[in-house]
C-alpha cells in the first residue's frame, strides 16, 4: 500500500495496480469477505471472474467466520481493510491521518483512498463508490443492462452519493477510473424516472431475499422519492437471507455464484471508538496506537466535529 503524496491523484493506472498488487490476477485464491450488499457483490463477481472460493467473513468488523485458519492466512480480505502486515485486502476506507504515517500493516492491501492519495485532511474527496465499481473497471467490464446497473448503483448507495455528491463523484469516474457506464449513470441518477427504476425493479427484489432497509436516520435519502439505501448489512452469514442474496445477485448479474461454507468456526473482535485526540494524548501517533492496542482493522468513518477512529481488537490473527 502506497502512502498518499501531498496532491489527489488523477487516472490510476490498471498497470501499476497489477504490479502493486499482483494477487489481483490469481486465479488460485481464496477469499474473507465483508458484511454487507457491496462485499457480496464483489465477492459473487470475484468467483466467477477469477475462481475464488469463501474461506470466511469479517462481519459487523468484529465477528470472523472462517474455515480454517491457513485460509483466512492465504486469503484476499474482499471488501475490508486489514491492519496485518501478511494478510491482503481490497478496502476503501479513510485510514490515514497524516502524510507521515507509516502504517505497516496496510502495506501489502489495496485501498483506494490510499492509491489515489486521500485521507484525514481532504476526507471531502474520499472513495465514494463501492469495491465492487473499482472491481468492474479493474476487469473493464462495461456490458451492463440497465436492471444490472440500478443493482450495482445499489452497493454503498453509489446512486445516492452521485445526487449528494456529484462533483466528487464526477471527479472519481471521470479523472481516477474512468469508465462510461457510471459516467453516464450519474446523469440518470438524478432523475425521477432512475428513482422509480430503484423503487420498483431493483429494491422490491432485495427486500425478497428477507433483508430490511433498516433506519435512514443521519443518513442521505433520495432527491425525488426520498428512498433510503439498501446495505444488507448481516452479522452472520449463514442465515437463509445472506445464501438468498448470493441467489440474488447471480440471477440479475448472470454470474456463477457461491455456497456458504457450512463448517464455519466464529471468533469475536472488540470493535471501539476512540477520537484521534485521545490517540494523540496517550500514543503520540497512530502507528504507535495502531501497534500498541494491536488493532485489527481500522478506520476514520468522519471528520464532522471531531475525527473519531472505530477499530478492533482482540482478533486471534
Amino acid at each position: 500500500m502506497a502512502g498518499p503524496e501531498h496532491t489527489v491523484a488523477d487516472a490510476l493506472s490498471r498497470k501499476d495496480i497489477r504490479e502493486d498488487y499482483p494477487f489481483l490476477d490469481d486465479t488460485d485464491r481464496t477469499m474473507v469477505v465483508g458484511g454487507d450488499i457491496d462485499a457480496i457483490l464483489s465477492a459473487v463477481f470475484l468467483h466467477h471472474e477469477l475462481g475464488w472460493e469463501v474461506s470466511g467473513f469479517y462481519t459487523g468488523f468484529e465477528n470472523i467466520y472462517y474455515t480454517d485458519e491457513d485460509a483466512i492466512q492465504d486469503a484476499v480480505w474482499v471488501d475490508l481493510d486489514v491492519s496485518r502486515q501478511d494478510l491482503r485486502s481490497i478496502g476503501h476506507h479513510i485510514v490515514r491521518t497524516q502524510l507521515d504515517d507509516e502504517l505497516t500493516g496496510l502495506q501489502n492491501s489495496l485501498n483506494l483512498n490510499e492509491v489515489r492519495g486521500v485521507y484525514k485532511e481532504n476526507f471531502t474527496r474520499k472513495y465514494p463508490l463501492g469495491t465492487i465499481h473499482f472491481l468492474l473497471w479493474f476487469y473493464g467490464v462495461n456490458e451492463l443492462t440497465p436492471v444490472q446497473k440500478a443493482f450495482l448503483l445499489s452497493a454503498d448507495s453509489t446512486w445516492i452519493n452521485a445526487q449528494h455528491y456529484t462533483d466528487n463523484v464526477t471527479d472519481w469516474i471521470e479523472n481516477c477510473l474512468p469508465s462510461q457506464w457510471l459516467i453516464d449513470a450519474v446523469e440518470d441518477v438524478q432523475t425521477q424516472e432512475f428513482e422509480h427504476r430503484i423503487a420498483e425493479e431493483v429494491y422490491p427484489r432485495i427486500e425478497s431475499t428477507g433483508f430490511s432497509r433498516g433506519s435512514s436516520s443521519g443518513r442521505k435519502t433520495s432527491t425525488h422519492l426520498n428512498l433510503s439505501g439498501w446495505q444488507c448489512s448481516f452479522k452472520d452469514p449463514t442465515t437463509e437471507k445472506v445464501a438468498n442474496l448470493i441467489d440474488l445477485i447471480g440471477e440479475i448479474m448472470d454470474w456463477e455464484t457461491f455456497s456458504v461454507p457450512s463448517d464455519m468456526q466464529v471468533e469475536h473482535g472488540s470493535r471501539q471508538g476512540t477520537t484521534y485526540a485521545e490517540v494523540r494524548s496517550h500514543y503520540d501517533d497512530m502507528d504507535t496506537f495502531l501497534r500498541e492496542t494491536n488493532t485489527f482493522s481500522f478506520a476514520i468513518p468522519s471528520t464532522y466535529r471531531s475525527v473519531r477512529i472505530n477499530h478492533t481488537t482482540d482478533i486471534p490473527f
